[in-house]
Order: C-alpha cells, then sequence, then structure tokens
C-alpha cells in the first residue's frame, strides 16, 4: 500500500515541515502553529502599565484586565476553572495560557508585592489574593478621603485658591479609587469649610454647585 503524504503547511515564518506519519504532521504542525503564535503575542516590557500601588488598584485592574482579554488569556485563566489534568490536551493550553498570565500580572507588581507570591505559580490565584487585599483597604481608604473632605476646614492663613487646590486634590484621590465626587459634593463641602470673611466667594461656589 502506497503511502501518501499530506500536503505541506507553510508556518507563519515560512518553514515547513512534513512527517511521514500523517498523525505526527499534524501534532507537528499544530505546535509549530502555537509556538508562533504565542511568539507574537508575549507580554512586552514596553506596554505601559502603571506599577500596583496601594491606591490605584482599581485602574491597575482595569488595564492589566484588558490586557489579559486582549490575548484571550482572561476567560480561560482568570474566569474558568482549572482543567482536569487528565485531560492532556485542555491542561497542556491553559499551562500555557496561565504562565503568560502570570508573567503579566506579576511583572507589574513591584518587588515588595510580587515576593508575597514567590511560591505561587496559577496566575488566577494571585489576581484574585490581589483583589481582596487591595478591595478591603480600598473601602478604607474611600471612607478616610471621604470623612477627610467632608471635615475639610479652610486654615487662617491659607488663600482661596490654596484651599480650592486642596479640595481638588482630595477628589482626585477618590476619583483614582474608583470613587467619583460629584462637583456639588464638592462644592457643598468646600463652602462649609471655607473662612467667614470669604463669605461672597462662598455664596459664589454655593450657586456654581447648584
Amino acid at each position: 500500500m502506497a503511502m501518501t503524504l499530506k500536503p505541506s503547511v507553510n508556518l507563519p515564518s515560512g518553514e515547513v515541515r512534513v512527517s511521514l506519519d500523517p498523525k505526527i504532521q499534524d501534532i507537528e504542525i499544530q505546535k509549530q502553529v502555537e509556538n508562533k503564535a504565542k511568539m507574537g503575542c508575549n507580554f512586552s516590557p514596553t506596554t505601559k502599565i502603571e506599577p500596583l500601588t496601594g491606591t490605584n488598584y482599581p485602574i491597575w485592574a482595569l488595564k492589566v484586565g484588558a490586557l489579559l482579554r486582549g490575548k484571550k488569556l482572561f476567560k480561560c485563566v482568570i474566569s474558568d476553572p482549572e482543567p482536569d489534568i487528565k485531560d492532556e490536551v485542555a491542561w497542556q493550553i491553559w499551562s500555557e495560557k496561565n504562565d503568560e498570565a502570570f508573567g503579566i500580572i506579576v511583572t507589574t507588581l513591584s518587588d515588595e508585592q510580587a515576593g508575597m507570591f514567590l511560591d505561587e505559580t496559577k496566575a488566577k490565584k494571585v489576581w484574585e489574593e490581589l483583589k481582596k487585599i487591595y478591595t478591603g483597604n480600598l473601602e478604607d481608604k474611600i471612607i478616610d478621603i471621604g470623612l477627610e473632605l467632608k471635615n475639610i476646614k479652610m486654615k487662617h492663613n491659607e488663600s482661596i485658591n490654596e484651599y480650592m487646590a486642596r479640595a481638588k486634590n482630595i477628589a482626585s484621590q477618590s476619583s483614582s479609587l474608583g470613587h467619583q465626587i460629584s462637583q456639588r459634593e464638592l462644592a457643598f463641602h468646600v463652602v462649609r469649610g471655607i473662612h467667614p470673611r470669604l463669605e461672597k466667594i462662598a455664596v459664589v461656589l454655593r450657586l456654581e454647585g447648584t
């Protein structure tokens, strides 16, 4: 019986590989295509994502999550459960995606933060642990910032511009944590804390906030 070779396949790099065994040929081609695709979407250090800090978790999670989704990693690694290791094909695909997602997440952490996961290899566990840590801290920080704005008072030797800048800075901190303070709310607290000698300015601010 004559052996028939399957047609050779041009790989992304222009390489051509042919095996005498059709089954082996399919496996080899698939592996090479996957490797080329993986090389083409590896995480680049030049991707501009600010390292995770104690105050920028919402923005960090948004950007890293978008990067993972763009590389088709988020659903497989973060959302879906890890496949059974007995399913070798599914587990191998998951393992490669997990390694890439893990690298993306860890390389956007500070050395101190990354040090918390020296013994961890699963991207999902790192993602969930960071969410637990910073979401809890996040709520506390939002409450603290809200109280700071609520209790803001103009200092005796402070100009109106300095006072307004201080109030806006508090609002910006809240925004960076994912909690927006409306212009009306900001004006309300600013007017309450303004010095009595600037009552006319307080009236203007009160009108602008309505």
